[in-house]
Order: structure tokens, then C-alpha cells, then sequence
């Protein structure tokens, strides 16, 4: 087998890993055609390589210096499938200003992937991985200065029945409206994840029970006054809400704290269920 017929599959083969280790890396259509690109510039630069090196062979009657030229293409090519910073510095000079550039591409696919993982699809709010990151960073930072600090737990209830009912589109626009709702009212040092289903829950640093009791009165008179939104949905889901602080709870642990805000929450279902008002 001639030297350019091993290397073909050697080329395809490594444009495919490196596809195959792009579409883990972004595991998300948002970069799909962002994949797709770099993926096509994998295959061309390495296909490139595959004719140099042939063209470099035949007209060196028979020289390793073409195959040597494209091993070392290869090579960085193999770096980069690795998830490893790629040495250009024996690639070939007319590729390695391209290979540079795809290496530059793939360190931002992998920042943007990064950001796009921290936060819920639906609601752009945090996910639960950094909801639990940030709340034992201000649950500790708060222990350690002996600090406020407060939870809010708000749930959509009825949020299941109106997706069975309407479909998953209409209690999307829900989930998004409510969460933008909460992005307006909270600050900047506040942070708010998606919290199972139906649930959103605010970590509020420096925030004492007064200043917990105060946002949540503030959310509901935004709720009836966010007629645009929200007015409709209102007719078939109702929000509630549960609070808890420390050093009021007096809880050891972070988890605790969640669970306090849960119970508050599930005493603010009963009152509901009960036809008063918590």
C-alpha cells in the first residue's frame, strides 16, 4: 500500500474524532453549526496535509520529507482531539496558521460551553449544579462573618397540569415569564436557578428575614400588576412562596437551609389549600 493510501484513512479517521470530540464538548444545538464548521476545517486541513505530502513525496522521488511534514500535522491534529494544547511548531508553515486559528476556535467553543452550561435552556436562570456551587460559597461566607443571608423558594403550582393540558410550549412561556419576572426584582449580588420542575429559588446574600419578607410581598404585587405576561397564566397556576434565613433557622449546613425555605413553602400550600392567606 502506497504511502498517500494509508494516509486517507488515517486523515478521515482523525477528522471524524475530532467531530466526535467537538459535539461532546458543546452538547448543545446552539453550537451546532459552530461544530460543523470547525469540523470541516478539521477534514480540510488534514486532507491538505494528505496531498502535500504526496505531491512532497513524488517529487523528492520517494523522500520521507512530505510523510515526515504530515506525521507532524497529524500529530497536532491528535492534540487537539484530546482536548491538549497543539505544538504548531513542526506543522508544516502553510498550515499552521490555519491550525492555529482552529485551536483558537475550540478554546472558545469550550468558555462558550462552559457559560451555556450554568444556565437552565428554558429560563436562562442558573441550573442546580451552580445553584448548589453558589449557595455553600454565600452559606459559608455568611457563617464566617456571622452574616444574613436568605433563600426564596418559589413553585408554579398547576405548572404540570397546564403542560398536560396545553402542551410543553405554553408552560415554557410560563417558566420564562416568571423568571424574567424575578431577574427584574432581584439585585446583583442576588442569584436565581430553575429548581426542579416547577420551582425557582433565589440565594439572597446579606439579606435578613425583613428584607426576605419585603421581596416576596414585593413579587406578589408584581405578579397582578405584570398583566401582560402573566395574567392569563395566573388563571391556571398560582405561585408560592417560602423564605428562610440565617442566623434566624439557625441551620448547620446549606442544605438545611433549602430544606427550612421547603417547609416554609409546603405551610404556604396548606394555608393555600385551606382557602387563607399565608
Amino acid at each position: 500500500m502506497s504511502s498517500s493510501s494509508i494516509w486517507v484513512p488515517i486523515a478521515a479517521a482523525l477528522a471524524v474524532v475530532c467531530a466526535a470530540v467537538l459535539a461532546v464538548i458543546a452538547r448543545s444545538s446552539t453550537f451546532g453549526i459552530a461544530v460543523g464548521v470547525v469540523s470541516i476545517a478539521c477534514i480540510s486541513i488534514v486532507y491538505s496535509a494528505v496531498l502535500s505530502a504526496e505531491r512532497a513525496r513524488r517529487a523528492g522521488g520517494g523522500t520521507g520529507t512530505g510523510t515526515t511534514d504530515a506525521g507532524s500535522l497529524v500529530e497536532a491534529m491528535e492534540q487537539l482531539a484530546k482536548g491538549e494544547k497543539s505544538d504548531i511548531s513542526a506543522v508544516p508553515e502553510d498550515f499552521a496558521g490555519p491550525l492555529s486559528r482552529l485551536a483558537d476556535r475550540i478554546e472558545e467553543l469550550k468558555r462558550e460551553t462552559q457559560e451555556l452550561r450554568a444556565r437552565d435552556e428554558v429560563t436562562s436562570l442558573g441550573n442546580e449544579w451552580v445553584f448548589d456551587n453558589v449557595l455553600w460559597r454565600e452559606f459559608n461566607r455568611a457563617e464566617r462573618y456571622d452574616a444574613a443571608m436568605s433563600v426564596v423558594l418559589l413553585e408554579i403550582v398547576g405548572l404540570s397540569d397546564l403542560k398536560a393540558a396545553k402542551g410543553e410550549e405554553q408552560a415554557n412561556s410560563v417558566l420564562k415569564n416568571v423568571a424574567s419576572l424575578v431577574l427584574q426584582m432581584i439585585r446583583e449580588t442576588d442569584f436565581a436557578a430553575r429548581y426542579d420542575y416547577d420551582r425557582i429559588i433565589v440565594i439572597m446574600p446579606a439579606t435578613d428575614k425583613q428584607g426576605a419578607d419585603e421581596f416576596t410581598e414585593r413579587f406578589r404585587r408584581a405578579l397582578q400588576e405584570d398583566t401582560a405576561n402573566l395574567q392569563e397564566a395566573l388563571e391556571e397556576v398560582s405561585i408560592l412562596i417560602g423564605a428562610a434565613c440565617v442566623p434566624e433557622e439557625g441551620t448547620k449546613t446549606a442544605p438545611q437551609l433549602v430544606q427550612k425555605a421547603a417547609e416554609a413553602l409546603d405551610q404556604a400550600k396548606g394555608a393555600a389549600g385551606s382557602g387563607s392567606q399565608d
